[in-house]
């Protein structure tokens, strides 16, 4: 099953159209027993929103719906999105009528590190995030340098001290960190490399969850060296099921599928937390039938399920003909709910998802953003 490549032709040839008809919302809702306010919220997430005159760039902004639930989104801009929503003045609107409230939108750029739920978790980019480049369906290359690569202990304390001073007070409230590391020359670098920002952030009182984004982080050895440091989550960047060797590049496709449930069993056997990266777009529902329940015994975290975005319009031509309707990623999300059921979604982990105000039956909190 490691090989799965039913996908592997290029979808080319078809013409955008919105995701998502006004007029279908509530019936969509009735028929798929999937909140109103999810179905809005996966479309605008899937399909981008108009500003202004702008092209094509990419933007983050709270939404706040009217209930007064909120969400931080990060979503193409463009004067042609592929949904009629539209950003203008404080108000989000769809259809041409005004859904929600947002804030002003803020530039996406790559930044070593940001803030999630409120300031419990670190999204740290310490490998120069803006230099990783090779998987076609990524955009992280193509948005603004804003970032320095983090990859000594004196840039690492320096960073750390900043973020006490952001905070006001030491690390230890700080929950996680996870590192997004881009790609390293080899699994030694990367695991000197995690170490290091253990150490250097225990310096100044984190004692929280250390998590890694990636794939390169494979045996044996490299696992018990940093599950030995501390708390620590493995989430693997799957990404896609099918044309793997066409959407990635070689050293994350080289990893293929039955390998990577293998590190993930083993790095739940020697006691970390074990999640995955996937992106909603870009396969069959018949492989995703296939493929998830393989991962249940190695899980102890829901997948990250972000949708897919094209950062520029040709990437359009990656995504799967049939996610070009929202009842696509509504399917998606009921096969992963049926996969999962004894998982949930963390809402401050990912900005792209498929969940918001219900999982399955569950109702979620509104967490902070």
């Amino acid at each position: 099953m490691g090989s799965v490549e039913a996908g592997s032709q290029e979808f080319t040839g078809f013409n955008p159209e919105p995701l998502l008809d006004p007029k279908n919302v509530s019936r969509l809702s009735s028929e798929w027993n999937v909140p109103e306010e999810d179905i809005l919220l996966i479309a605008l997430n899937a399909s981008g929103i108009k500003y202004q005159n702008v092209v094509n760039d990419r933007g983050r902004f709270v939404v706040t719906l009217p209930d007064g639930r909120n969400y931080f989104l990060a979503v193409t801009i463009s004067d042609k999105p592929l949904s009629p929503f539209e950003h203008k003045n404080d108000q989000l609107y769809f259809g041409g009528a005004s859904i929600a409230a947002v804030t002003p939108i803020q530039k996406d750029t790559c930044t070593d590190s940001y803030w999630r739920g409120s300031t419990k978790h670190l999204t740290l980019n310490s490998n120069s995030r803006s230099n990783c480049k090779g998987c076609s369906f990524c955009g992280t290359y193509s948005l603004d340098n804003d970032d320095d690569a983090l990859v000594n202990p004196n840039a690492l304390r320096k960073k750390a001290s900043v973020l006490q001073e952001d905070l006001g007070h030491d690390l230890s409230s700080l929950k996680s960190v996870d590192v997004v590391t881009g790609c390293f020359p080899n699994e030694q670098s990367l695991v000197e490399h995690l170490l290091m920002v253990r150490d250097a952030f225990s310096e100044f009182g984190f004692a929280g969850e250390l998590g890694y984004i990636g794939s390169q982080l494979r045996s044996r050895d490299a696992l018990e060296k940093v599950i030995a440091s501390g708390p620590f989550v493995l989430h693997l960047t799957v990404e896609a099921f099918e044309r793997r060797r066409q959407l990635m590049k070689t050293a994350k496709a080289s990893l293929d599928l039955d390998l990577g449930r293998d590190v993930l069993e083993l790095a739940k056997s020697m006691g970390a937390e074990t999640s995955l990266l996937y992106i909603a777009g870009l396969d069959s529902h018949e492989t995703m039938r296939e493929q998830f329940p393989l991962y249940v015994p190695m899980l102890t975290r829901l997948p990250q399920i972000q949708t897919f975005q094209a950062y520029v319009p040709e990437q359009i031509a990656l995504r799967r003909p049939e996610a070009a309707g929202i009842e696509y990623f509504l399917q998606t999300r009921k096969i992963v709910e049926d996969t999962f059921p004894h998982l949930s979604p963390i809402a401050a982990k990912n900005y792209r998802s498929l969940w918001y105000t219900a999982y399955g039956e569950q109702v979620l909190p509104n967490a902070e953003i």
